[in-house]
């Protein structure tokens, strides 16, 4: 696996790639951030939640394959809050840019200066599309 999630697109030291069967267009995004639940019972819950992402950058592309991917975003990064270790963790919502595209494809790649929490791992529990 690269660490280029995208022709175009700077370096991250984890990504992931949603591609859909047909153009979307996304109103938003819910995402919940790595979470392990019972991890307060651990002797170091904050550890098992250091995994989650934190800022993040979020693109998409009208086609899938173009080499011009457009941030999705109202803001360039955006920062997901750190999961609680609790049993229910409610989403978090992003925004999408108003107007926008349909796209085929998107990309939530991590900073490469602030991608996590502190791990040498990176991760997200679930990511749902808003459509418009």
């Amino acid at each position: 696996m690269s660490n280029v999630p995208a022709p175009g697109l700077a370096s991250s030291p984890a990504w992931v790639r949603f591609d859909f069967h047909a153009p979307r267009q996304i109103g938003g995004l819910l995402v919940w951030n790595e979470n392990q639940s019972g991890a307060s019972e651990c002797a170091n819950p904050e550890m098992m939640t250091r995994r989650g992402m934190r800022k993040v950058h979020i693109y998409g592309s009208t086609d899938g394959v173009r080499v011009k991917w457009s941030p999705l975003t109202l803001t360039e990064v955006v920062e997901l809050p750190q999961a609680s270790a609790e049993a229910y963790e409610p989403p978090f919502r992003i925004d999408a840019k108003a107007g926008g595209a349909a796209v085929k494809s998107v990309i939530i790649a991590a900073d490469p200066v602030d991608g996590n929490y502190g791990s040498d791992y990176y991760g997200l529990s679930a990511v749902r599309f808003v459509e418009r």
